[in-house]
This record gives C-alpha cells, sequence and structure tokens, in this order.
C-alpha cells in the first residue's frame, strides 16, 4: 500500500515520504514492514491491532488521509501513552488494561480509546444511554445496539435526548417517548418528535400534543402534521377531520370523463400568485423548505411524488398560465415564474383534481408587482379625491393629479391590469378614449401598448427602418415590434380550438381564486381602500364573466381567496389588508357572499428565513410549503362553497328518499337494514332505502388483492371516508400505518363510471388474515 504524505510522531515530523507497507514472504502472517522510499527509518505494523515501531519508538500507526501517523504507545497494548495518561490515577502509561471495563458501560478501554469516549464515566454525553450500546451505525437494532452516537447527546438532531428515545414504539412518559434516537420524524408524519409532545393538547406548531410515534393519533384518516398545520382541525378528535382525505391518492393516468363539462377555475394575483415558492435548492440558498425538501425529505403531501421520486402529474388537470408563467399542460411542479418555482396552483389544482371526475382546467392570469389600488382597479371604480388629490377611476389616468387639473391619456391607465387579465380586447377600459391613439413607446422591453385599441406586448426593439404588423400596418422606427397578449377571455372566447379534445364537452366556469395583497400594504392610503376595492372586485369578476358566458358561470360562482400581503400580516398595513380580505367572511356586512366566497387565512402558513430557501419575505421567503399549503386550503375552501351552492347537505340527500321514515335517516342509522349505514350509504351513492351489497371481495394473488364498491361522485358536504385494516376485527389501522408485526397495508383506489376498484398491497409480516373497512364519517 503506497502513501504519499509526511509522518508524525504527534505533532512531531519524521520527516519521511513516500511510504511502502511491504507484506515480506516467510515471515508471521499478516505481519508487514514499513520502508521509507527515501531512506532513513524502517517499521513494523501488524493491521489486525495496528501496533508496531518505528525505530527503537514502540507504538501504533494508522494512515489519515494522505499522512500515516504514529503515536508512542510504550506497552504495545493499542491504547497511547496520551489517553492512558489521561485517564489513570495516578498518570500511567502503562497500567490501562485495554480489555478491562473501568466504567462498566459494556466497552473495553480499548474500545473507548477508539470511539473517542470516557473510560471512567459510563455515559460520555450524558444522553441516558452507555457508552457500550451506541454503536455510531444510525441504525437501531436494540436496546443493547442502539446506533446512536455516544459523543453526541442528541444524535437524530431532533432536539431531544437519545435515551428519552427508546424505541419502542409507545409514548410512556416525557423520559421514555418510545421514538427512534435516529430518526427526527419516527413516525413519518411530517412532524418532527421534539414537536410531539404526547399530551393530548394542541398549544402550537411546536408543541402539538400528539402522539410521535403515531402518524393520525386520532386514527381519522388525516395525518398528525396535515391536521396540525393546514386543516386546522383537532388531531385528537376522529369525528373532526379536513372535506378532503390526506394524503390524497396518488393522480392516476386517467384524463377525466369526456360526457361532461370541463371544469374551469380562474386563479389571479400578483407575484404569489405567478409562483415564487422553490422547487429545489438555489446557489447560495438553503434546502430548507423547497418542494425537493418537503416532498421528497420531509415526506409532506406525497401524493405529488411518484414511486419514482419524481413529480406526479395530472392528466386530468390542465395548467394554463396566461400574461405571466405562461404555459399550456399537465399540472405538475414547477409552473410558477420559471420552471423550478410554484405558486399556490399546485396544491389547488391536486384538490380539485381529487373533487372531480371531469377534466379541470386552471386559468392562471397573474403578474408581480400589482395592486387593487391601482393596476388591478376593477371595473366601475370612481375618482376619489384625498387631501387635495383626485386618485383615478377605472380607466382614467395617470394614477392622481392635483385638484382643479384633470386626468390625461396615458400608456397606462387605472385597471389596466385587470384588463389585462380578463377581458376581451373591445371591452378593455382605454378603448372608449384613446381609439385610434398610435403611442409612441419608450422604455423597457415587455411594456404593454395600444395600437388603434388593439392591446399588445412589446418583444423586441427596433432601432431603425420600419417593421409591418398584421392588423396595425406599418410602424415606424420609434414602435417596438408588438405580439398580442393572451388573456382569460382569449381563451375562453376560443375554447373548442384551443382544446379540441374538449370541444364536445364545452366548459363551466366553476370558481374564482384570488391571492394578493403586497402592492397595496406599500401605502396607508391603498391599504385602507383594499376592502371596498376587493368588493367591487369580486362582484365586477363574476358578472363580467356570467354575462360572457351565460349559462356556464353566474353572479354567485364560488369565489375563494387567500390572505396574500406577502409578510406577516399581522401588523400595520399588513394587518389593514388582510382584515379586509377575511371581512369577505362577515355575512352580517356582505350577506350577498354568504355561501359563496370564502377567505382563508394563510399567515399561520409564513415560514421564518431558518425554515426557507430564500429571504424574499414578500415572497414568504420562497418557501414552497407555504404555497402548497395556501392552494391546498383555498382548493378545500371551494369544496365548501361548491357544496352549500349546490345544496349538497346530507339531510338534503336523506330529503330525495321519502321512503326513509324521519326517524331513521340519521348519519349512522341504517333505515334499510342491510348492514350498510346512512352516511356510508351517501359515500357508496346508493339507496339508504333499499339493501345494497357495499364491498365486493376481487382478485387476491400473493399479498396485493382488490375489491370494489359503488361511489358517488359527489357525497353531501363535510362526508369524507378513509379505508382501514384490520387482523383481528377489533384494531383498526389507516392506510399506510405498522402494526407491532411490522405489517403495512397500502390502498390504492381508481374510479371508473361510478365504481371504485382498490388495490390493497400488504408488506412486512404475512398476516394469517386480514380484514379491511372504508370509515366513513361526517364532520
Amino acid at each position: 500500500i503506497a502513501v504519499t504524505g509526511t509522518a508524525q510522531i504527534g505533532s512531531g515530523v519524521l520527516g519521511l515520504n513516500d511510504f511502502v507497507f511491504t507484506d515480506l514472504g516467510g515471515m508471521t502472517a499478516n505481519t508487514y514492514v514499513l520502508i521509507s522510499t527515501t531512506g532513513g527509518i524502517t517499521g513494523t505494523l501488524d493491521p489486525a491491532n495496528r501496533l508496531g515501531s518505528i525505530g527503537s519508538i514502540a507504538g501504533a500507526l494508522q494512515i489519515n488521509g494522505n499522512n500515516l501517523e504514529f503515536t508512542v504507545d510504550s506497552d504495545l497494548d493499542g491504547i497511547p501513552d496520551s489517553y492512558e495518561l489521561a485517564n489513570t490515577t495516578p498518570p500511567s502509561a502503562t497500567d490501562f488494561n485495554p480489555g478491562d471495563d473501568l466504567d462498566t458501560d459494556g466497552s473495553t478501554n480499548l474500545q473507548e480509546y477508539l470511539a473517542g469516549t470516557n473510560p471512567n464515566s459510563s455515559d460520555t454525553d450524558a444522553d441516558g444511554f452507555l457508552d457500550g450500546v451506541e454503536t455510531s451505525t444510525g441504525t437501531w437494532v436494540s436496546a443493547s445496539n442502539t446506533g446512536t452516537n455516544p459523543l453526541v447527546f442528541d444524535s437524530d438532531g431532533d432536539t431531544l435526548r437519545d435515551g428519552y428515545e427508546t424505541n419502542t414504539g409507545v409514548f410512556a412518559s416525557v423520559t421514555d417517548i418510545g421514538t427512534n434516537p435516529n430518526k427526527r420524524d419516527s413516525d413519518n408524519d411530517g412532524l418532527r418528535d421534539n414537536v410531539e409532545t404526547g399530551t393530548g393538547i394542541l398549544v402550537s406548531r411546536t408543541n402539538t400534543g400528539t402522539d410521535p410515534n403515531v402518524a393520525d393519533t386520532d386514527n381519522d384518516g388525516a395525518g398528525d402534521w396535515y391536521e396540525v398545520t393546514a386543516s386546522f382541525t383537532s388531531p385528537f378528535l376522529e369525528g373532526e377531520k379536513p372535506n378532503i382525505p390526506y394524503p390524497l391518492p396518488d393522480p392516476d393516468a386517467s384524463p377525466g370523463v369526456t360526457n361532461k363539462p370541463v371544469k374551469v377555475y380562474i386563479m389571479s394575483g400578483q407575484s404569489n400568485m405567478v409562483g415564487i415558492g422553490y422547487v429545489s435548492q438555489q446557489a447560495g440558498g438553503s434546502v430548507n423548505g423547497t418542494l425537493d425538501t418537503i416532498t421528497k425529505t420531509e415526506g409532506k403531501f406525497p401524493n405529488l411524488v411518484n414511486a419514482s421520486n419524481a413529480y406526479t402529474t395530472r392528466n386530468d388537470v390542465r395548467y394554463r398560465g396566461v400574461v405571466t408563467a405562461t404555459g399550456n399542460a399537465p399540472l405538475t411542479a414547477g409552473q410558477g415564474a420559471s420552471t423550478i418555482q410554484l405558486g399556490p396552483e399546485l396544491g389547488f389544482g391536486h384538490v380539485m383534481g381529487y373533487k372531480h371526475e371531469e377534466p379541470v382546467i386552471l386559468i392562471k392570469a397573474s403578474q408581480g408587482n400589482r395592486g387593487l389600488f391601482w393596476d388591478i382597479l376593477p371595473p366601475g371604480s370612481p375618482s376619489f379625491t384625498d387631501s387635495g388629490t383626485v386618485y383615478a377611476g377605472y380607466g382614467q389616468s395617470p394614477n392622481s393629479w392635483a385638484v382643479g387639473s384633470g386626468p390625461s391619456p396615458f400608456i397606462w391607465y387605472a385597471g389596466k391590469q385587470y384588463d389585462d387579465f380578463f377581458k376581451a380586447e373591445s371591452d378593455m377600459g382605454v378603448s372608449a378614449w384613446a381609439a385610434g391613439v398610435n403611442y409612441q413607446a419608450s422604455g423597457a422591453l415587455g411594456t404593454q401598448v395600444f395600437n388603434n385599441g388593439v392591446h399588445y406586448i412589446c418583444k423586441l426593439a427596433h432601432t431603425s427602418g420600419s417593421i409591418s404588423e398584421p392588423g396595425v400596418g406599418s410602424l415606424s422606427s420609434t414602435y417596438w415590434n408588438v405580439y398580442s397578449i393572451e388573456n382569460v377571455a382569449d381563451v375562453l372566447d376560443n375554447f373548442a380550438t384551443q382544446y379540441p379534445q374538449y370541444a364536445a364537452q364545452g366548459f363551466e366556469i366553476a370558481g374564482y381564486v384570488w391571492f394578493q395583497g403586497n402592492w397595496d400594504i406599500g401605502s396607508t392610503l391603498a391599504a385602507s381602500r383594499y376592502q371596498t376595492s376587493l368588493v367591487r372586485f369580486i362582484k365586477e369578476t363574476r358578472s363580467y364573466f356570467a354575462s360572457r358566458y351565460p349559462g356556464k358561470c353566474s353572479t354567485t360562482t364560488p369565489f375563494v381567496l387567500s390572505t396574500g400581503c406577502g409578510d406577516r400580516g399581522t401588523s400595520g398595513n399588513g394587518l389593514t389588508v388582510a382584515n379586509a380580505q377575511l371581512a369577505m367572511n362577515n355575512t352580517t356586512t356582505y350577506p350577498e357572499f354568504s355561501g359563496n366566497v370564502r377567505t382563508i387565512d394563510n399567515r399561520s402558513y409564513w415560514r421564518e428565513t431558518a425554515e426557507s430557501p430564500g429571504v424574499q419575505g414578500f415572497h414568504y421567503n420562497n418557501n414552497a410549503e407555504t404555497y402548497v399549503l395556501t392552494g391546498d386550503a383555498l382548493g378545500r375552501a371551494m369544496i365548501d362553497l361548491q357544496a352549500v351552492a349546490t345544496g349538497n347537505t346530507f339531510a338534503n340527500w336523506m330529503a330525495g328518499f321519502p321512503s326513509v321514515p324521519s326517524e331513521l335517516a340519521g348519519f349512522d342509522q341504517d333505515a334499510d337494514g342491510d348492514g350498510i349505514g346512512n352516511g356510508v350509504e351517501n359515500f357508496f351513492g346508493t339507496n339508504p332505502g333499499i339493501g345494497s351489497s357495499g364491498l365486493v371481495a376481487g382478485a387476491s394473488s400473493g399479498k396485493t388483492f382488490t375489491f370494489t364498491h359503488p361511489q358517488n361522485a359527489t357525497p353531501a358536504t363535510g362526508v369524507t371516508a378513509a379505508y382501514r385494516w384490520s387482523k383481528d376485527l377489533t384494531t383498526f389501522r389507516n392506510g399506510g400505518q405498522t402494526d407491532g408485526d411490522n405489517t403495512t397495508v397500502n390502498f390504492n383506489a381508481v374510479t371508473n363510471a361510478g365504481i371504485t376498484t382498490v388495490t390493497a398491497t400488504v408488506t412486512g409480516t404475512a398476516a394469517t388474515r386480514l380484514f379491511v373497512q372504508v370509515k366513513v364519517s361526517q364532520n
């Protein structure tokens, strides 16, 4: 073995280079001679115990990197003199027996030296485990082979002492937690062990009270992390859970049914809607809070990642970005401001794809640095005066002028971004007073202009000569080469052409999504006007599309929005805007919004920079978890509003079966005596007054089996279901949970033509028999 480097005795350099260990024939087996190719000193080394000598000095030889190190060991017992002198009283270099165990911790003196532990202390790192059981493998084998590091108080970095993490799987006390000391999240639920305090009382995101050994403490089908962090339902009450399951099932390859109109959702806002969350780590940034980390490392939102650890694609949900974040493809990660960024469309789209059997199209019209006070001012907004200044109403420009003067034509005008997002060019506010005006443009590429009332975006600057633009004619060198912007109306006006695969189905606008607010916190005046403008924005937007596409939406089509200040929204103008957004939930102030407008509060989704991949506070520190949680919450709110809009309540559903007596119409009752409760019949879509079969056994092969059941495409609001398994019909576990015998059952459900086929896959210890149930609950 050739080694190039420097030989040392302690800190002293022997002055030799280029060592060669040579196995000399005829010598004792496994004995090597150390020869310096530059001459001077030779030595011997037995690789079994690393003992040997250089010249007349006895010691231990080892290779560290490019260096050959020689440690003085007078008695050749494998323990250097320096270690023996430091750990004996009185100090001695030869009285230390390598086979002894001075502190009776299960490690010999030689083992303690090699591990770097203290031979006079049974627990060097004071973590509650004896040095002798901490084997530094990172894998727990048994209580006598914990795999933990004997030099580190907290081997997995979850702030819990190793000795408290006893790996029993049972939370006994705060000093016997039962978790794995080599895993930060023993139950893989997205919550670190140290925040799951096992008290049964939810205090905060860092003191959840949940069981760190059980991913779903209340066994209701929604994991602890999701209930604590996302849906804010109780992780301790089985009857209280979100209106969608968590995790969602992985998307299949189905493009959706072909006999119903496509569900279109119009999403809009400023840069946080554009999408500035990071998919992956950026140069100079942290891995914390990227989509890669939260999904592939921390296991959150597992439906976003497939078995190959790549991001899933929803073939039943298409993303269509216009104005910015442009795109037209099946929904997947990376459809934000760039292919390495995302916005709320990912979380929202997965919820809607799960909810609808019809294809879904998300049309996202968004633009950074825009506000309701000026750029996105909705139609019908009048001008107003404040402190001697007139502020523009919709269609006016510039943004303000002194009292006594007046508005004047300008390339930009109040509400122009609103028009850019939504309206057909012929409906845009500027055309009323700017028709026939050809604006000579000067400024940055990307600026938008009008020529003869037609809307264009500047793409290429010309410095000389002239260009010809179809529909416009010849433009001199003082104009840019311009191309028409595509917006929501352009897509929907030409739906059959743009989406020929859906032409026979047509579309309906199923809802609106709004995520904006940071621009308007820039001034106290803008923040104070936000609530008034938001109310008008909701009304005008729904009115415009209801008028343009009659029968495909209405003036009460569900509208969901999020607090969206891009900051904490807990003080100053940020709080003003957040309160204005939350005011949309006040049915006393806005009775017309009852049951059709909902604001979700995403302020608890804020993540500090230490948890995030970036430092842009106005972009939520670029935290992907914040964006996915926001989109997911907007989706859940949309489902609630749609249920209200259709009157899809359990009571209304039961009323559709007049043969069922009122005294037998309860959710948990079984009106027809077929062993299937009324609530389960609602989930199945079967008649609660006539006996039905329920679950039907299918094929079985090895550790995989299937069963089927009828499926209601639109169960009553609040009705959710989860598949569970048991070995004894006493203890039931959710899909993905593991029992004490290391058995796990995973479920995959696919619905086609009103029948759901469920595939159950068993891993781990084989069971003699296995039972499966569908557990249906009502919030």
